[in-house]
């Protein structure tokens, strides 16, 4: 794991993939989501061993390298860093210097979907997530095992969405359509 003050200047090295932890300060400042979200990060970057390293900022130097991310080109069709999407991870396999969203492989994972509204982290969610992609950097192949992963990911909640739809309700009137999330199914599926 590294840890610096600027992203400006990280080089890959001797590993394949570079994990960089896009914070504002305020992950420090809360410390409910700092004890969550750390000792699963610093984990994850043992279980990487040489196949890739973490990138995360020093206390206190969020806003400095969320500043080195925001700068680089991101196309307006994609997720990029926001307010609402941090933390995130952003994954690359060049050095920080040469990325360019735009034509360089890259994943934005926001980690928010990974917090429940109080700022506590879904631990399990969370993990699995990271053995994800502690796997696909180990074999090599990061960007196939995580967009499979997040293609599961999709189908599952498509799939319970559809289940949360209808409800069979016994002996009484048979079954039940819920619209409002029978809409929210069917714009899901657009998307």
């Amino acid at each position: 794991m590294y840890v610096t003050t600027r992203y400006v200047g990280v080089q890959r090295g001797g590993v394949d993939y570079l994990f960089f932890l896009l914070t504002e300060d305020y992950i420090q400042e809360y410390k409910k989501i700092a004890e969550g979200l750390m000792p699963l990060l610093e984990g994850f970057a043992r279980d990487l061993g040489d196949a890739g390293a973490l990138v995360r900022p020093f206390p206190g130097g969020g806003k400095d390298t969320l500043g080195d991310a925001l700068r680089k080109h991101w196309r307006e069709d994609r997720i990029k860093p926001t307010k609402s999407t941090l933390p995130a991870l952003l994954v690359t396999d060049v050095d920080f210097d040469d990325f360019d969203p735009e034509s360089n492989n890259h994943l934005y994972i926001s980690l928010r979907d990974a917090m429940d509204n109080s700022g506590d982290i879904k631990v399990f969610e969370l993990k699995e997530l990271l053995d994800e992609l502690v796997l696909g950097a180990r074999i090599g192949d990061l960007f196939g095992v995580a967009s499979d992963y997040f293609l599961e990911q999709k189908r599952k909640k498509s799939k319970q969405a559809a289940v949360d739809v209808v409800e069979v309700r016994p002996r009484i009137f048979g079954v039940s359509l819920d619209v409002k999330k029978g809409i929210e199914f069917l714009k899901s599926l657009r998307q």
